[in-house]
Order: C-alpha cells, then sequence, then structure tokens
C-alpha cells in the first residue's frame, strides 16, 4: 500500500464550544437525567404506597368474632390503606399481632363495634401516603411533559428523533489506506487530482499566492474505470477525512429530507477537515433541471439547491473538497459545473495497453504466478476491459486454479478468464451434429483465413475454437499489435472483410449459409453503415454523407433530418460499400480454399487452434509486429462468431 507522507491523520479537537453536535448531547443527557430520577422517585412512591401490615392474617368475620369474644386486645385503623391493625389473646393465653382488610363502607361498623367493646383504639389517617397518592399522578405527568419538551427542542434544533443523518460511511485518516500507488493504468487522472491533494496537505502554500483550489471534482467515464478508489487515494495521500455516499441516498419522498442531509454531511465533514466528500452516481440527482419543477422534483431540487449552496461557501468551513462521479457527464446540470462549484472535471477513461498491464501487475500481487504468464500478451487479450473488468479476470483465473488444483495461475487460465468474462462459461452440453460442427469449423476457419491473408489488416487471428461458449458455437479471436486510436478506410474495409469470412466460406463449402454468421452479419452492416453516414467513407467519396452527423436513421445536429433521397443514397453506398467487401472476402477464399481446408480439419480434430498453428497451416508469415508470442498474443478489435441463434446473434 502507498501511503501519504506523515503517517496516520492525528486526532483534530472539535470546533468552539466543543462542537455544532455538543448543545444536543447536554440536552439529551439532561433530559435522560431527569427521566430517570423521575421514574426512579416514581417507582419508590409505589413502594411506599403499598400496605406495610404484619401480623396473622385474619378475615373480617374472624376479626368481628374476636372483638365480640372479647380476646382483641388493641386496634389501629389505617384509613388509606384500609386495614385493621393490632394484638388478640390466644387461646392459651399468649398474645399474636393480627392485621384484617377493611371495606370503605365498613369501616365505621368496625369502629362502632370496636368501641362498644371497650378495646383501646387508634386512628391513622396516614396523611404520607395521602401525599403520596397525589405524587404517583403528578410524576408521571412531569415524565411526558419532559418528553414533550424534548421533542419540541429537539424538533426546533433538528436533532434527536428529528435529527436526520446524511448516512455517509466515514473513512477516518487512520489505518489502512488507499493512495496513489494502488492506482493503476490512470496516469493522466492522478496527476491532474495531485493538485487537489496538495491542496488539502497545505492549503497555507496557496492561500500565500492568492490560489483557490478547486472547489469541487467531477470524475467522469466509464464504470468500473476506478473513481471511486481515485478519490479515495485522494484522501489517503492528503491524509484526510473521506465521507462516501451514493447520490440516491439523499433524496426521499418526504420533501426537505435530502437538503438536511447535505446540511449534516457538510458539518461533519467540516468537523474532519481537511476532508474529502465523495457523491457517486450524482447525474441520478443532478440531472438537467426543468423550467418548472413538477411537485415530484421539488425534493430532488431542493437537495441540488442545498449542495450548490455548500460549495458556494456560503457556510465557511476548513478544507473540504467535494468530488462526485458519473458515468453520463452530458446529463448534470449546468449550475452543477459551473465555475466555482464543479469546476475541475476529471476524465476517467479505459485503461490503454501500458495501463492494463499495469493493473493486471497490481492485481496479481498476492497471487502465485507461473512463469508462462505474459502480463503484456494478457494486456492485448483485453481490448476495452475496465479496471474491474481486469481484475475480475484475474480472480477468475485464480478460481480456475483452485477449482483445478493447479499451484499457479498460468497464461492459459487468464486466456479462459477473458473467454468466460466476455462470452460466459464454456458450453459443454450443446450438443451438435456432425454436419453443424463441420459448419462451425469452416466458419470460423473462414474468418482466419482472411485475417492471414490480408496482410495489412489490423487484426490477426489469436486463437480459433469451435468449443461452445455462451451464445456463440465457436469463436476467432483477433489481436492487435497496439491500441488503435484512428483507422483508415482501407483497415475498415479489411474488417469487413474478415467479418463476412465464415459466411461466404459456409457457401463456399455447402453451396448455402447458415444462421451461423448472423452477429457477423450485424457487425458488417453496422460498420457500413457508419463508415457511410458518419466517417464520408462510401464509395462516391464525400457526397451526401458530409451532412449527415450521427446515425443516418434520424439523430441529426439542429433538427435536420435527411429527405427520403439522401436515406436512399445512404443505402446504396452502404450496399455498394458491403458489396466491394463480399467481392474481395469471396475472392480471396476462392483463391485460398486449401488454407482453408486444411484449418478447418485441424479445427475439428483439435477444436482450438493458436496463431502458430494457424500460421503453419496456411503457411502465411503475419506481419512483424503480429507474430505469435510465446505465451500469446494480444487480442481485440473485430470478432468472428459463429452463433447459435436463427437471428441476429449478440454482440460482444
Amino acid at each position: 500500500m502507498t501511503h501519504g507522507p506523515g503517517g496516520p491523520a492525528p486526532a483534530r479537537p472539535a470546533g468552539p464550544g466543543g462542537g455544532p453536535d455538543k448543545p444536543d448531547r447536554r440536552l439529551g443527557t439532561a433530559v435522560a437525567l431527569a427521566v430517570a430520577l423521575l421514574l426512579a422517585a416514581y417507582a419508590a412512591v409505589v413502594v411506599y404506597s403499598q400496605p406495610h401490615v404484619g401480623g396473622e392474617r385474619v378475615s373480617y368475620t374472624a376479626f368481628l368474632n374476636l372483638v365480640r369474644a372479647g380476646s382483641v386486645q388493641s386496634a389501629e385503623v389505617l384509613d388509606v390503606d384500609s386495614y385493621v391493625v393490632g394484638s388478640y389473646a390466644r387461646p392459651d393465653g399468649t398474645s399474636a399481632r393480627f392485621s384484617t382488610p377493611l371495606l370503605k363502607e365498613s369501616r365505621d361498623t368496625a369502629v362502632d363495634l370496636i368501641t362498644r367493646a371497650e378495646v383501646p383504639l387508634t386512628i391513622d389517617q396516614q396523611n404520607g401516603k395521602r401525599a403520596a397518592a397525589l405524587f404517583s399522578f403528578l410524576l408521571p405527568t412531569m415524565v411526558l411533559a419532559v418528553l414533550f419538551l424534548y421533542l419540541i427542542l429537539s424538533h426546533r434544533r433538528g436533532t434527536g428523533l428529528f435529527g436526520i443523518s446524511s448516512g455517509a460511511r466515514r473513512f477516518a485518516g487512520t489505518g489502512e489506506k488507499v493512495g496513489f500507488g494502488d492506482v493503476a493504468g490512470q496516469d493522466d487522472a492522478v496527476a491532474e487530482l495531485r493538485e487537489v491533494t496538495d491542496f488539502l496537505a497545505d492549503p497555507s502554500r496557496f492561500a500565500a499566492l492568492g490560489a483557490v483550489a478547486p472547489k469541487g471534482v467531477l470524475l467522469a467515464g466509464p464504470p468500473g474505470c476506478g473513481k471511486t478508489l481515485l478519490a479515495r487515494a485522494v484522501a489517503g495521500e492528503a491524509q484526510a477525512a473521506f465521507f462516501s455516499l451514493a447520490a440516491s441516498d439523499l433524496v426521499e419522498m418526504y420533501v426537505g429530507v435530502g437538503a438536511a442531509r447535505v446540511r449534516d454531511l457538510f458539518v461533519q465533514a467540516r468537523e474532519a477537515a481537511p476532508a474529502i466528500v465523495f457523491i457517486d452516481e450524482i447525474d441520478s440527482l443532478g440531472a438537467r433541471r426543468a423550467g418548472s419543477a413538477l411537485s415530484g422534483d421539488s425534493e430532488r431540487e431542493q437537495t441540488v439547491n442545498q449542495i450548490l449552496v455548500e460549495l458556494d461557501g456560503f457556510a465557511a468551513g476548513g478544507a473540504v473538497v467535494v468530488m462526485a462521479a458519473t458515468n453520463r457527464p452530458d446529463l448534470l446540470d449546468p449550475a452543477l459545473v459551473r465555475p466555482g462549484r464543479f469546476d475541475r472535471l476529471v476524465n476517467v477513461t479505459l485503461p490503454d495497453r501500458a495501463g492494463r498491464r499495469a493493473v493486471l501487475e497490481l492485481h496479481a500481487r498476492g497471487k502465485p504466478l507461473a512463469p508462462d504468464l505474459d502480463f503484456e500478451a494478457a494486456a492485448g487479450l483485453t481490448q476495452g476491459f475496465s479496471g474491474a473488468d481486469l481484475a475480475n479476470v484475474l480472480n477468475e483465473a485464480a478460481l480456475l486454479a483452485a477449482r483445478r488444483r493447479q499451484p499457479a495461475v498460468t497464461m492459459a487460465l487468464v486466456e479462459e478468464a477473458v473467454d468466460r468474462a466476455v462470452l460466459g462459461i464454456s458450453s459443454r452440453g450443446t450438443v451438435l451434429t456432425d454436419g453443424e460442427r463441420r459448419r462451425v469449423a469452416w466458419h470460423e476457419a473462414g474468418h482466419a483465413v482472411l485475417a492471414l491473408a490480408l496482410k495489412g489488416t489490423a487484426h490477426v487471428p489469436h486463437k480459433l475454437t469451435i468449443v461452445p461458449r455462451g451464445a456463440t458455437l465457436g469463436r476467432c479471436v483477433f489481436a492487435a499489435g497496439h491500441d488503435r486510436v484512428l483507422e483508415s478506410r482501407s483497415e475498415l474495409a479489411d474488417e469487413m472483410v474478415v467479418g463476412l469470412g465464415g459466411w461466404l466460406a459456409e457457401d463456399l463449402v455447402f453451396g448455402e449459409p447458415s444462421s451461423a454468421g448472423s452477429t457477423d452479419l450485424a457487425r458488417v452492416g453496422r460498420l457500413a453503415r457508419r463508415m457511410v453516414s458518419e466517417l464520408g467513407m462510401g464509395q462516391g467519396g464525400l457526397g451526401a454523407s458530409v451532412l449527415a452527423t450521427g446515425d443516418h436513421a434520424g439523430d441529426h445536429a439542429g433538427g435536420w433530418a435527411p429527405s427520403d433521397e439522401v436515406r436512399r443514397r445512404f443505402d446504396e453506398e452502404a450496399m455498394a460499400v458491403v458489396e466491394g467487401a463480399r467481392a474481395r472476402a469471396a475472392d480471396l477464399l476462392a483463391r485460398s480454399r486449401p488454407a482453408l481446408d486444411r484449418v478447418a480439419e485441424a479445427l475439428l480434430a483439435r477444436e482450438t487452434l493458436t496463431l502458430g498453428e494457424l500460421v503453419e497451416l496456411t503457411s502465411t508469415t503475419p506481419l512483424a509486429e503480429h507474430r505469435p508470442r510465446p505465451a500469446g498474443g494480444p487480442a481485440g478489435g473485430i470478432e468472428g462468431e459463429a452463433d447459435r441463434s436463427t437471428t441476429a446473434g449478440p454482440g460482444r
């Protein structure tokens, strides 16, 4: 792990006066103490109010008989308890204590009987217990009054039962931390974020120059590229507290709750400053607002407004930087991304080849690796993968190694993990007839032979297989020497030729194609329409395509839509492009028929062929940049697949 300088961040004292939440804590403590004392007093009153009489318990009838017999020696009437207690003489001459409950209606009768029997009598009015009876009513009322007062004060302060917590998870400046050393494949984003780290670590240096650090940093990029990891790395490098929550956590059905949560979040962040506040998926909250908010959107808009207020700094605090992540920055409200708010946009893109290698090496730490594992080749196999995808590939390879009781992760396991990530698990249960297997073999061989025959193509076959996997019955994995940023018309045309190779190989060998080529045909059609309507690469040059912006089906800038005549020309141009690619592919396949048959027969026997085996079977030498590596070559770009569906099958 890479940590920021200076070791763990020291504990920071609360703000002046013990922090904003100390009065609330004192109020809660005082209320709890008062309620406890009142309840204890009420319990004492209840115990005191109970009758405390001793002696032998006798019935009222037995007591009257004792009085009439002259056995009662003394008596005392307890008014509140409604008891008669005293002593009486037993037949053996000894004395004993007695107690008798009285009904209120029989009190006067008992007193009159005792008096006429000339028994010494006293009457205890129990004034103390009369007062206790009053307190037994007042004390519960006082408890309710204290609780009601607490609820009123809590409601006014927004604390206690009425307090609304932001729900943010806090990662303090102690324990295991994440630094820029734990981030790979995002060098440009890391370079941009170092400025934020420097500001949080030493804000006085910026203040001395009159510079204002960005208040908000927006991390924009595809899912799985490490936006949350980058935010945590900034906090770790700057020894700052890190508060993380999703934008959806701020919005509830009750209006005002989201704004209260935002206030609570920034109060916590300012107390812990320097701090990072990270809001994930902010586009779910900060999408463009309409001219007039509907009732259902008022809660979301109030929450957004509170975030804007906090970013504007009306409630001044310490060194707090707000970071947010989104997959769709184009959906955000302009008020959020203007200068002074989220004024720093950091693009977190899919890693390039070097970045993918760095990510793979990072996630390979702690895993036993076989000597044949080539990270450079693995990086080529995973073109278009995000950091999360790459982590999953290595984890899947480790799981496969454990399942097969292998001591280390090999290159073959990594390649299989890539296949599982792209297409799913292998479908050994799929039963094909001999005729179907032959069709699939020649279909995939057609892709491979054409790719090797086109010396100038940007992709060469890395692996050929007819093992069913996911929705595909076979697959030709193509490899690129390096990540390509631009592609010329000839390179795109070559991709179309290779894409049509499977369909045409079936037609050449079996006299008709099958549904196995549906995915390839759909991909070639999309590429042809794009070449004509977006890139101006039709057979007739720019022509009408210069007028189109976007898909020629109707999404155009400025509200312009092509006429029926322009659409017809688009279709004709696209058909001409496809027809040119078909003619080239058919001619190459006819001239390469012996190599095609050798590859297909070998594929039927072995099920999987590598680039080296393909080169040996076709007697073709690929370009230097595409020559096979000892552990396999990189993959990416267009892929030929034999689809099991009867319609356009799922692409990659």
